[in-house]
């Protein structure tokens, strides 16, 4: 019995990976890019503040359009108090955040999301292959300043079913500024600086749309 339980969950895991691909990539300017972190909301994350920073989602797909693209903004422990947060003049306050919902995007692997996370879905639209969308974001908070950003959408398969298109946990932003100002005191290493270049070189071959 337990064989069998473990083989249905093994196919039921297997299933998921195959509706999910991680096509969507985001990116801040101002921002400094870190590899690992014992906190994993800072892992593989571009890091920013304080102050306004500019935000870019990308879709890496060369031909396929994603649809009905969100912004998860998640916001970790006592952020949400006091929290104001401007997406290019569109106002969110703390009461637009909640903890409650079945989130298309929540993952165990992510290290984000928990029971007491409170996040809020922004949503964009639709990015056509290899298009990028740029917001302008300002933040005020009177807790911990930790601000997580995500994002997720829906391409349409061949056969019309819809595959969950998210980012990779190497691709999101965190705005939180006592580590970005102790991040911008500290030289980068060789890899930091290697994937700064990198990401450079990827706008060359993305395609802005104007919000």
């Amino acid at each position: 019995m337990k064989k069998l339980i473990f083989v249905f969950v093994l196919l039921i895991s297997l299933f998921i990976f195959n509706q999910a691909d991680a096509s969507l990539w985001l990116d801040a300017t101002p921002s400094i890019y870190i590899n690992s972190n014992p906190d994993p909301w800072f892992t593989d994350s571009w890091i920013t503040g304080p102050g306004d920073f500019t935000l870019r989602i990308t879709n890496t797909f060369t031909q396929d359009d994603i649809e009905d693209v969100y912004l998860v903004i998640a916001l970790k422990e006592s952020t949400k108090d006091g929290l104001s947060i401007d997406i290019d003049g569109d106002g969110l306050d703390d009461s637009d955040f909640d903890t409650s919902g079945d989130h298309p995007y929540i993952t165990d692997s992510h290290g984000v999301f928990g029971d007491d996370t409170y996040f809020y879905d922004y949503y964009i639209g639709n990015l056509a292959a290899e298009e990028y969308i740029e917001f302008d974001i300002s933040i005020e908070t009177e807790g911990s300043p930790i601000v997580h950003f995500d994002a997720y959408g829906y391409k349409v398969k061949n056969n019309g079913d819809l595959l969950l298109v998210d980012n990779p946990n190497s691709h999101d932003v965190t705005w939180d500024p006592p580590l970005y100002i102790e991040l911008t005191n500290t030289v980068p290493e060789p890899a930091t600086l290697s994937l700064l270049g990198l990401g450079m070189m990827g706008l060359l071959f993305s395609r802005r749309r104007k919000c």
